[in-house]
């Protein structure tokens, strides 16, 4: 199963975003980032972040306006890239490989 699957299949049992990242030993943000992306929403806040973020204000703006810190904003809003170290790229797993083979010489 991947980690997106675990991390919604755990919140689902749980419903807490704590007990996903400890059990599953990833941090706090990234089990938000992706239950946002993929479609969760865990609170009031967060239902104004993700609003404000569909109409493209900035993460700044919508900190000042929902008042919550820039960095919240960031974790609650959907990902716009692929996840760290999911589904990589042909060349960034070259690149991973080659890396491993260097450090160990």
């Amino acid at each position: 199963m991947d980690e997106v699957k675990k991390i919604c299949s755990c919140y689902d049992k749980t419903g807490s975003v704590t007990s996903v990242a400890k059990k599953l030993g990833v941090s706090w943000c990234r089990v938000v980032k992706i239950l946002s992306s993929e479609g969760y929403i865990l609170s009031d806040n967060h239902r104004k972040i993700i609003e404000l973020h569909k109409q493209g204000l900035s993460a700044d703006e919508i900190a000042a306006r929902v008042k919550v810190s820039v960095k919240t904003v960031r974790c609650y809003s959907p990902a716009v890239r692929p996840y760290y170290k999911y589904k990589r790229s042909k060349n960034a797993l070259k690149i991973a490989r080659w890396r491993q083979n260097n450090k160990e010489q």
